[in-house]
Parts: structure tokens; C-alpha cells; sequence
């Protein structure tokens, strides 16, 4: 869908649907956020009692230690709890008003609570096969240009314990956005292109939009990447990135449904050597048909670019199988220019991953229903560059 269509369609749906629901929903904002303060204020006044208690009136504290520690457990816990419904219940009242007619520039999409792509599905892929554990945010189902689209942001996990330890800590495996669409025509094989974490690169993308927008992303902030404490950080999500593909004597594992029985089949997939020294060094590729996994990379070096500059991503990885086209997004942390040509700035500001309006700012800003657009807009024109092929639709 080309820009201009789309910001004139946005145009309509905010004058229409977004525009005269605002006034409402920012009484509505004031009402909650005023509700989230007061419990907050509660427990800043439960600690200090307590602290005032253990100071100043020892002997209470000897004498009613059980029950005061556990009056003091207990609020935390249920003001923690009633805080995390307010913000829950403000997410889903904002985005059913505002993103689902946002959702409708693009075709027939909707916000729902089921479901749309499992851990099992996900592992079949051949990645992530260590995580037992997914959490996701929004799951967005639909339409496009006739082709049927399931996104969801969500969180890959697992479990470990140190030799010395007998606590076990949650390790997160994947956080980001995982977008699959249904291909014109089935593929003949299956293809797993992996493009790992780089470090380097990405600090590199991330001081490169600091000086293109120093107001959006301040350069102090980013030259704390170089710190030790931050490098430290990538390194250990670059560990982990090593570990995602279900590899064994050098192959990948996948599974695959057979043409003929319909039965899930096991299928281990080889290592494509590429010929570009730098681009072998950079993606990993598994397939069953080397001449579709290399016309399917030749896709992806004309258009990875252009994704570049829509996110800024920690890795990124690509699977066709069957008549399905996966795209994994990794620990998406902000987005850049998109492919309008314009000099369209998105910022995720405070909030937290896509699609989030916050609760601490107005509801009247018209940009913030605009960013909203560009996201979802950028996620589309990931589906846009494989259908605009020829070799792949």
C-alpha cells in the first residue's frame, strides 16, 4: 500500500473514528492515572510506616514481627495486583478505541485474546527450541491484499540454574515481533535464513539515528552503549542468540507437514555456503532446496535495507515453509524512518514495546495516532516487499 493512500485513509479514520472519542477518553486517562497515584501513594505510606516502626518503636516490631511483615507483604502484593489492572484495563479501553480503526486502513485486521501462533509452532521452525515458556502482548489477526496475517509481540523464555545455585532463574530467549503471512503458492522446500546479533552493528544503527534525531534519541544515552555494564549485556543476548537453532550434526531441525500423508515429518535441513565471504559470515541459511534458499536470499539482500530502516533490531530471521512465510523480529527496542520517503519520526518515547499509548501523557496529540500508523505501516511493508517479487508470490 503506497504512503500517500495510506496517510489519506488515516486522515478519514482519525476525523471519523479516532478524533470524537479523544475528549472522552482523556477523562477517562485523568480518572485511571489518578487511580494508579492513589494506590502508589498507599504504599509509599505502608513502607515509611514501616520503616518508622522499625526506627523509632523497636519493640513493636519485636513483638507483632510476624504480623506486621506480613500486613506489609500482603499490600504490596494486592496494591501491585490492583495497579497492574488499572494499567491492563487502560491499554485495552485506548487501543480498542484507537488502533483497532487504525488496524482497518490496512484490511480486515482485528486485536484479539486467542492464541495465533504457539511455542510448538515456533519451534518447529527450528528456533528458539530451548524456550518453554512464551508470554505475548498483542496478537493482531487479518487480511491484507487477500493474503491472511497473524503478528504478535511476544516473549520467549526458559528456565536455568547455575552449578551453584539451587534457585533458578528466567532467561529470556526472544522479545520482539514475530509476523507470518500465507504465501500465493507453496514453497518446494524448506528455508531458515538466521541473521545473528551483531554488537558492533548495532550500536553502530543506534548513534546513527542519535545524530540523524538528537532530540528523539539523546546521545548521551547512546554512547552509554559503550559502557562496560551495556557491553556486557549484548554480549550475554549474543550468547543466547548462538543458542537458538535447533542444530544437530550440523544440520537444522524442523518440522514439516508431508504433501501427501498431511503428517508432521521430521526434516533436517543442510548449511548453504554462500559465496560472499561477509554476507556467510553475517546470515546462517539451512534448506532442503539450495536453489530456492539462494533465490529466497537474493530477495532478502535486495530488501533488508529497507527493514533497516523501518527497526532497529538485535537479530533477525526468516523461515518459508510450506505456503508460510515467517518473520522474527528480535528485542525490537525502537523504529526509524519507514518507507514513505517522508520525514516521518516514530518514537516509542517511554512506552513500553509497539502499540502503546501512555497513560501519563494527553490523549489530544494527533502525532500519537499517527506513530500508531507508521508502526503497523512498517510491519506491513515487511509483507509488501516479498509480494512485490515475482520469484516468491
Amino acid at each position: 500500500m503506497e504512503y500517500k493512500e495510506v496517510k489519506k485513509k488515516f486522515e478519514e479514520v482519525y476525523k471519523s473514528k479516532i478524533q470524537p472519542n479523544i475528549l472522552k477518553l482523556d477523562i477517562y486517562r485523568h480518572k485511571q492515572k489518578k487511580k494508579k497515584m492513589i494506590y502508589l501513594l498507599s504504599l509509599v505510606i505502608v513502607f515509611i510506616y514501616n520503616v518508622f516502626i522499625f526506627i523509632f518503636k523497636p519493640e513493636m516490631v519485636i513483638s507483632n514481627y510476624s504480623i506486621d511483615f506480613l500486613f506489609l507483604i500482603y499490600t504490596i502484593y494486592t496494591f501491585t495486583i490492583d495497579i497492574k489492572k488499572i494499567e491492563k484495563q487502560y491499554r485495552k479501553t485506548v487501543k480498542d478505541a484507537f488502533l483497532q480503526p487504525i488496524l482497518s486502513i490496512f484490511g480486515n485486521f482485528k486485536i484479539t485474546k486467542n492464541e495465533n501462533i504457539s511455542l510448538k509452532e515456533i519451534q518447529e521452525t527450528g528456533l528458539y527450541h530451548i524456550s518453554n515458556k512464551k508470554k505475548d502482548d498483542d496478537i493482531i489477526t487479518g487480511e491484507y491484499n487477500n493474503l491472511k496475517i497473524k503478528i504478535v509481540e511476544t516473549k520467549l523464555s526458559h528456565r536455568t540454574r547455575s552449578v551453584n545455585s539451587r534457585e533458578s532463574s528466567e532467561i529470556t530467549d526472544f522479545s520482539g515481533l514475530i509476523i507470518k503471512f500465507k504465501n500465493n503458492k507453496p514453497f518446494n522446500g524448506v528455508t531458515v535464513v538466521s541473521q545473528g546479533f551483531d554488537t558492533d552493528l548495532y550500536i553502530e544503527r543506534l548513534k546513527h539515528l542519535s545524530e540523524k534525531y538528537p532530540e528523539i534519541y539523546p546521545p548521551d544515552q547512546i554512547r552509554a552503549l559503550d559502557s562496560f555494564p551495556t557491553n556486557m549485556l549484548l554480549s550475554v543476548f549474543q550468547s543466547l542468540d548462538s543458542q537458538k537453532l535447533k542444530i544437530r550434526n550440523g544440520k537444522l531441525c524442523v518440522s514439516t507437514t508431508d504433501k501427501q500423508s498431511q503428517k508432521k515429518i521430521n526434516k533436517q535441513l543442510e548449511k548453504i555456503v554462500l559465496e560472499d565471504a561477509q554476507a556467510d559470515k553475517k546470515f546462517q541459511i539451512y534448506s532442503d532446496n539450495h536453489n530456492e534458499a539462494k533465490q529466497f536470499f537474493d530477495i532478502l539482500m535486495k530488501n533488508i535495507k529497507k527493514i533497516e530502516e523501518s527497526f532497529v533490531y538485535m537479530s533477525i530471521d526468516f523461515v518459508f515453509k510450506e505456503n508460510f512465510v515467517y518473520v522474527f523480529l528480535g528485542h525490537v527496542l525502537l523504529a526509524s524512518d519507514n518507507q514513505s520517503g517522508q520525514n516521518n519520526k516514530i518514537s516509542f518515547e517511554e512506552d513500553k514495546g509497539l502499540f502503546e499509548i501512555s497513560m501519563e501523557k494527553s490523549l489530544a496529540k494527533k502525532k500519537t495516532y499517527f506513530n500508531l500508523l507508521m508502526e503497523f505501516y512498517s510491519i506491513i511493508s515487511i509483507v509488501d516487499f516479498f509480494q512485490k517479487d515475482e520469484n516468491i508470490r
